[in-house]
């Protein structure tokens, strides 16, 4: 009879340990991690990640998301996001003629956003910013460049 017992609890401890850190399907279709059981995916992993659900043996399924952005504080800008998970973007455009104070792009990486939030958008084309000879400032809208173009000759070539 003890022989039996022993087969018997061979079997449960090894039914256990084998579903320990299986996701289930829900958290293996969300590209979730299994967690530690009694910890919170934060506790377990860091800073970033969120409970997304439940793997096998009742341990949270947890997922990295960078910090939710806000819109914008300050006008004139118009913020593009793709997501809050790894490899999403967040893109700032500032209005026609004027500059983004920051990074025009950023991705979402397993550290949290690639830069710092951009701050502002600024007119850069203040007196005296381009030489002489290149006054017309201007602010390009597709790369975010100030670019100093020369100056249109009246009835000149």
């Amino acid at each position: 009879m003890l022989k039996f017992y022993c087969v018997i609890a061979i079997v449960v401890s090894t039914f256990n340990l084998s579903y320990a850190g299986r996701l289930t399907r829900q958290c293996k279709v969300m590209n979730g991690t299994c967690g530690g059981k009694d910890l919170t995916c934060d506790l377990k992993f860091g800073t970033g990640w969120t409970l997304i659900g439940k793997c096998c043996g009742n341990r949270p399924c947890c997922k990295f998301q960078c910090e939710n952005i806000q819109p914008p504080q300050f006008p004139n800008v118009t913020l593009t996001l793709t997501g809050l998970e790894i490899g999403a973007k967040a893109t700032y455009i500032c209005d026609s003629g004027l500059k983004l104070n920051g990074t025009m792009r950023l991705t979402c990486t397993a550290s949290g956003w690639s830069d710092d939030i951009p701050t502002n958008c600024y007119d850069p084309c203040v007196p005296d910013y381009c030489p002489p000879d290149r006054q017309a400032c201007s602010v390009s809208s597709r790369t975010g460049r100030v670019e100093c173009n020369p100056v249109p000759v009246p009835g000149g070539k």
